[in-house]
């Protein structure tokens, strides 16, 4: 009897400490809300598996472990922000980097529901192959695009991760580490 009343206060207290998972729901209609790319929306940066010297043209996949998010704004306005059509059924998550090169890297239909905030997050995965650096927009397109829908964007910076060229090459280089002695 002790040890059955034992093994049960040990499972009580282990699903009383287990998070609770939080609810989901759907998009709704005429929704106002906002995206994020690792967490933050103005100065977003993506890091690059781009390593060496930056070159004009160069390509490379995002850095594993980022993410892209979209959140429903309790008192927020601006034209950063998008809203859903009527049906809001989901939104397409893309990466614009120039006219005409969009790619489709998530699709949300559900929102965590943690009080007092919708949300959800994605991996960015890693299959895209974008430019090393500059500049790029992640697009969150509602699905359909109906009338008084609108799409929200984040402008980002693309970061290729540099390994410290300049340091590398002057040991390099012998009448740079001469020049430098005084």
């Amino acid at each position: 009897m002790l040890r059955t009343l034992i093994a049960l206060s040990g499972a009580l207290a282990a699903f009383a400490a287990a998070p609770a998972s939080a609810a989901t729901v759907p998009l709704a209609a005429h929704e106002t809300f906002g995206g994020t790319v690792n967490g933050v929306r103005p100065g977003a940066t993506i890091r690059m598996a781009c390593f060496g010297p930056d070159r004009p043209g160069r390509t490379g996949h995002p850095i594993a472990g980022q993410t892209v998010g979209l959140f429903v704004p309790e008192a927020m306005t601006g034209p950063f922000l998008g809203r859903t059509g009527n049906p809001a059924r989901a939104i397409v998550v893309s990466i614009v980097t120039g006219p005409g090169t969009g790619v489709r890297i998530a699709r949300i239909r559900r929102l965590d529901q943690t009080r007092p905030v919708l949300s959800a997050t994605r991996r960015l995965p890693t299959w895209p192959m974008l430019p090393c650096s500059g500049r790029a927009r992640v697009v969150f397109t509602p699905v359909p695009m109906t009338a008084g829908a609108r799409a929200a964007t984040v402008d980002v910076t693309l970061a290729a991760q540099l390994v410290e060229a300049a340091t590398s090459q002057r040991s390099y280089q012998p009448e740079v580490l001469l020049a430098a002695q005084p």
